[in-house]
């Protein structure tokens, strides 16, 4: 396989690319940019075409600095976030009849008083069913009911709330979790399961992947294998997943569906790692 660059910063006029996501059509990519601006005169959320070769970037939205951008599986409508309390925009969402454009449209805002919401990660259950937003400590739920998002409430962890803690809910705790993916759990299929997904994330400050079922329990499903005399429970280390196997700061991953293959971003150690579902 070849690795070639195919867009870089200066080419796409970004400042500091954040998440990307596909169109379900798979011909489009968004990349949403931390474009370290408070007001709405910077490209926030970008396109990319697949019939370009996806080397050539055009503004989608312009906003506020944005860390993650998602797109609901069957209505098409394409949601970011920003710095400013973690609001939750919808793009494109109302007609301006003074500038004749569409704007985007503020949803709610996921915290509240003067705090900031660093980095947070937006990502739609498969069949449409709800967001999960992922970051400050947590990870929060917005249900999508009567075509359009609802308000998050908590799922697991506690807002800025720091800790490693497996359990149910708000007694599990999290350290910087950062990008998540669902995976179709077969033995829920077979079980007549409404919600057949789990959620993997990378929990970066633990240097761990984390596992929620549907009903919101917290697992570890791999790094932090056993201490090692100073205690450390980061590193590299390839080997069995809670025994052996140790990252560094992770905070990408992907699922290959069609092979059961995990990809991780181990970030502190500058690796692509995978893990096989055998």
């Amino acid at each position: 396989e070849d690795v070639s660059t195919v867009v870089t910063n200066g080419q796409g006029g970004f400042f500091r690319m954040q998440g990307l996501t596909f169109h379900p059509d798979g011909d489009t990519l968004f990349i949403a940019d931390d474009n370290g601006r408070g007001d709405k005169g910077m490209m926030a959320v970008a396109y990319l075409l697949r019939s370009r070769h996806f080397n050539s970037a055009n503004p989608y939205v312009y906003d506020r600095c944005s860390y993650s951008c998602a797109v609901h599986p069957t209505s098409k409508s394409v949601y970011y976030n920003t710095y400013f309390k973690a609001a939750i925009m919808k793009a494109k969402a109302q007609f301006n009849e003074q500038t004749q454009q569409w704007e985007s449209k503020q949803l709610f805002n996921v915290i509240e008083n003067d705090r900031e919401g660093w980095s947070s990660s937006l990502v739609f259950h498969p069949e449409g069913k709800y967001l999960y937003v992922v970051g400050l400590e947590s990870v929060l739920r917005c249900d999508y009911n009567n075509g359009e998002l609802q308000p998050p409430y908590k799922v697991a962890g506690e807002l800025f709330t720091s800790g490693y803690k497996d359990g149910m809910g708000s007694d599990a705790r999290f350290s910087s979790p950062c990008q998540g993916v669902f995976v179709k759990n077969k033995d829920y299929v077979n079980a007549g399961k409404e919600d057949v997904y789990d959620f993997y994330l990378c929990d970066a400050g633990n240097h761990c992947i984390r596992k929620i079922t549907p009903e919101g329990a917290v697992s570890t499903y791999a790094g932090r294998g056993t201490a090692s005399a100073d205690g450390k429970v980061d590193g590299y280390i390839d080997g069995d997943l809670r025994t052996e196997a140790r990252f560094l700061e992770p905070t990408g991953i992907a699922y290959d569906e069609d092979n059961g293959t995990f990809y991780i971003a181990d970030r502190g150690n500058k690796r692509i790692r995978f893990i096989a579902i055998e």
